[in-house]
């Protein structure tokens, strides 16, 4: 089984914890020479003069999403003991609370949410449409400022809601949403902890 990690964008993991996530976009980075015109059933992708771009996910991996996470003091610590940042919003860092271990610093057994990619397909983000966010995301939200794809300034939009995720953290050259980049759509499945997961550390962080 392939296991590899990924930190979801805040809107995403408010998502995916709720149960809504079915799928994710992520820009072409690095942008290939010519346009990507399909990706085959393996998840492999081919662009328009034939040669293969690989994405950062493939169709039958197995994403386990790290988090910001707090782990307790002294070892061992049951998974109880473990707090998840998107589970307690707006607590801050705290020598009397929680002292919050970065996403990127998350190891797999304080993992809580695992996803297998069920295809991956590639489209521009003006082929999102709608619907296709509320089936990804299921959140609504106002444009995010400097958005105009057609996004009411007085209405909450599934649509709306992508973009944000999107503009939260796509500021390469070339990616921004009204740039109308190539972007890869990775359709998710939630699924139970993987059999043989680690079991929670030995040593929990201090």
């Amino acid at each position: 089984m392939d296991l590899i990690p990924i930190t979801l964008r805040p809107l995403e993991l408010s998502a995916a914890q709720d149960g809504r996530l079915t799928a994710i976009f992520r820009p072409v980075l690095p942008h290939p020479d010519l346009p990507i015109l399909h990706v085959e059933d393996n998840g492999i992708a081919r662009c328009a003069d034939g040669a293969p771009y690989g994405p950062p996910y493939r169709t039958g991996e197995t994403l386990w999403v790290r988090e910001d996470f707090w782990a307790g003091r002294g070892s061992p610590k049951p998974m109880k003991y473990i707090r998840h940042r998107a589970v307690l919003p707006g607590v801050p860092d705290s020598r009397e609370t929680f002292i919050w271990t970065p996403a990127e610093e998350m190891p797999q057994w304080a993992c809580r949410l695992w996803f297998k990619v069920t295809k991956v397909d590639i489209l521009t983000t003006r082929d999102i449409t709608e619907e296709m966010a509320r089936e990804a995301l299921g959140y609504r939200c106002f444009p995010p400022k400097g958005i105009n794809a057609n996004l009411s300034r007085f209405e909450a939009t599934y649509l709306a809601g992508v973009a944000a995720a999107w503009e939260s953290q796509e500021n390469a050259e070339g990616t921004y949403w009204d740039d109308n980049p190539q972007a890869f759509v990775f359709f998710l499945e939630a699924i139970p902890q993987p059999e043989g997961w680690p079991a929670v550390a030995a040593e929990a962080p201090a």
